[in-house]
């Protein structure tokens, strides 16, 4: 059983990465892999903790969430986001 399933989400195609994007979802980013930095503590140990950044490709918005070309935060009810 995948992700998706276990969530009970949708999975779409991306545009332009190989991986699915959440349908339910009224924004969502489409990124590539830019790097995976391994994260030392203050001491400058190493530590099992990695900060992986990527370059945003691709963006979905839902169209109801702009108003006169100005994404609106509230409007994505941002305080009602599931929590697991």
């Amino acid at each position: 059983m995948d992700e998706f399933t276990i969530a009970g989400l949708t999975a779409v195609p991306s545009k332009l990465v190989n991986v699915p994007r959440v349908a339910e979802s009224p924004v969502s980013f489409e990124c590539k892999l830019s790097q995976i930095i391994q994260l030392q503590g203050a001491n400058g140990q190493k530590v099992q903790a990695w900060l992986t950044l990527g370059e945003v490709v691709a963006v979905h918005i839902d169209k109801a969430l702009i108003k006169d070309g100005v994404y609106q935060t509230a409007l994505a009810r941002p305080d009602r986001a599931r929590r697991t």
